[in-house]
């Protein structure tokens, strides 16, 4: 785990507490609806009149039967027709529970109004006003309501508060230091006002609002994670770290403080230290099995193997177990204990590793034994997970074309497509294995049945326009699949090597220049090392040529790409003398293939 993933996670646990809560409120307007008795001190004690009185009754049966819509129109009608604030809560929740803010804002109005003292209506008519971007309306209700009392929740509020448009934003946050004049030591207002402008991407004013916080009163643990998370993403990772430090001092039980502070050691090398926080963690969580598999791969990348086999062990009796079995597998493959590795493997039943675990085991029940034993692994698998069966089909397939046995991989693929035969990932596995044939006619078939599929597949749009830009002369139209497949992920540097790639075939070799040195920024893969040097050798910019093909051949010697391409312009690089300044040739006689895509998720 590096310090990416730390800082993922602390993107992630900034709002734990937010995230439970709202599903709370959710279900709470749902319960509220659909509640089937009342004792008699819920319902109102007034008189109505008869028609008011019907009104109600049909109301209330439509809510015991699910029709919301109609419980709402008669409890919306006889709020404005009574102004009674019973029958304008009633409305202004199902309102809520139905996500029709104009309803909401107009009864919760006529709630707060008739019942003053109710801070519940405030803070309803608030939420509601945010949801219709009337935020002078939106703030005064919270004013009512602190005024009543300071200890409101401001989980709606925040929650609205996210989806403003960019204008609106900026008076919410103009509201809220409002707000604050008149409640300075208030800290949810403080947090709130912290948690939007992250959101709203103002991340140096977030953070002097949870410095404001700091001032105003105690620092709890969200706060610390939230600070910290700032801190990350402002990329100043000494405040982030001590801000944990000191985060851990004030709360050494916590565990979400503890996790973070313990990566955080970690990834500063303080690996005597991590250990110490981890193990008060586990100390004070025994049975948590968050815990115990975080700890676990902590120890793991901290070289305490042992110890982290002993947590994990442990864990394979949570409901964390499938992760826990396929961690201890990478652990034992890590130590080369391909028994256990396979044995650990095996034990994941489901979960998002389950393929992940079993081409594993495969792969190396393939390197320790043969293909044979791997392939008779895999069908015996057909029995024990028959959900599975494309899946499987599809890893063998792919063992099957690795190992160039490509007749047997196209009839493989022709097996699983029978049982699913839109399966986006079969297909593009069949099309590689055309490819390798140099089927483009069906390569290029299945690659468009999962453009039709997904349009917006940029791995099949990236695939069909670069085989199209290599190997026909369809220049154009391989140009527009590609500038698709970029249009969706621009980022991806299979893809700009391919954008690079269209247009040196283009005959714009400047553009495919600064594309394909972008692509080798990002990824020093062998086609895209092949791709550069090509186009600098092309433009008379050979030294420079030469040094890509060089650094490409350290990175993949086997380069098959690669070492075709400096074929054809007869550059021999014997990478062993090559440091001392000789020349010798390359008696390498791989075959050129293909710009081969990324894999189909």
């Amino acid at each position: 785990m590096k310090l990416l993933l730390w800082i993922a996670i602390i993107s992630i646990s900034g709002c734990a507490s937010l995230s439970s809560n709202s599903s709370n409120q959710d279900n709470s307007h749902q319960s509220t609806v659909q509640e089937k008795s009342k004792t008699a001190k819920d319902f109102p004690t007034r008189p109505f009149e008869t028609d008011t009185l019907y009104n109600l009754l049909v109301a209330e049966i439509a809510g015991q039967r699910s029709q919301y819509d109609l419980a709402l129109e008669h409890y919306l009608s006889e709020a404005k027709h009574t102004q009674d604030p019973w029958v304008a809560a009633r409305a202004a929740r199902i309102a809520q529970y139905l996500n029709e803010p104009q309803s909401a804002a107009e009864a919760a109005d006529i709630w707060r109004k008739s019942d003053t003292q109710n801070i519940h209506a405030h803070v309803a008519a608030a939420t509601s006003w945010l949801k219709q971007q009337q935020i002078p309306k939106a703030i005064n209700a919270l004013k009512d309501a602190l005024a009543i009392t300071e200890a409101i929740s401001l989980e709606q509020i925040y929650l609205s508060g996210k989806s403003l448009s960019p204008e609106n934003q900026q008076a919410l946050i103009d509201g809220l230091n409002e707000l604050l004049a008149l409640h300075p030591k208030h800290v949810r207002l403080h947090f709130t006002k912290a948690l939007l402008l992250d959101d709203y991407g103002r991340n140096a004013e977030a953070i002097e609002a949870i410095q404001d916080l700091k001032q105003a009163g105690e620092m709890t643990p969200p706060h610390y994670i939230m600070l910290a998370k700032l801190y990350a993403k402002s990329n100043d990772l000494e405040n982030s770290f001590d801000t944990l430090n000191e985060g851990w001092d004030k709360y050494p039980g916590d565990k979400t403080v503890g996790l973070l502070y313990g990566q955080a050691l970690a990834d500063n090398k303080q690996s005597e230290d991590a250990i110490e926080v981890l193990d008060s963690l586990l100390e004070s969580h025994p049975n948590d099995d968050e815990i115990l598999l975080t700890a676990a791969l902590l120890k793991a990348e901290l070289g305490a193997y042992e110890q982290a086999e002993t947590l994990l062990i442990r864990a394979t009796k949570t409901k964390q177990k499938n992760s826990s079995w396929y961690f201890l597998g990478q652990l034992y493959e890590q130590q080369n204990n391909s028994e256990k590795a396979i044995h650990a493997y095996s034990q994941v039943t489901e979960g998002k590793n389950l393929i992940s675990a079993i081409t594993r085991a495969t792969t190396i029940i393939k390197d320790t034994q043969d293909l044979s034993a791997a392939r008779a692994h895999l069908r015996a698998l057909h029995t024990t997970i028959p959900e599975q069966t494309p899946r499987l089909i599809q890893i063998e397939a792919e063992f099957l074309r690795d190992a160039n046995e490509l007749s047997e991989a196209l009839e493989l693929y022709n097996e699983a497509l029978e049982l699913e035969p839109e399966d986006n990932n079969l297909l593009y596995g069949r099309a590689m294995v055309a490819d390798l044939n140099g089927d483009i006619v069906s390569m290029e078939a299945d690659l468009k049945k999962i453009i039709h599929n997904n349009p917006n597949n940029s791995i099949a749009l990236n695939a069909l326009g670069y085989t199209l830009a290599d190997k026909t002369d369809r220049l154009e139209e391989a140009k527009d699949y590609i500038e698709r497949a970029f249009a969706l992920n621009p980022k991806d540097p299979a893809i700009i090597d391919s954008l690079g790639w269209i247009y040196f075939r283009l005959g714009d070799a400047p553009k495919a220049e600064l594309l394909l040195t972008q692509a080798y920024s990002l990824f020093k893969d062998q086609e895209v090392s092949a791709h550069l040097g090509e186009v600098l050798w092309t433009q008379g910019k050979k030294e420079q040529a030469l040094k890509i093909w060089i650094d490409g051949l350290r990175h993949n010697p086997e380069g098959a790409t690669l070492l075709e391409t400096m074929r054809r312009f007869n550059i021999n690089v014997n990478l062993h003398t090559e440091a001392e300044g000789t020349d010798a040739s390359n008696d390498s006689t791989t075959e050129a293939t293909t710009n081969t895509p990324q894999e189909q998720p």
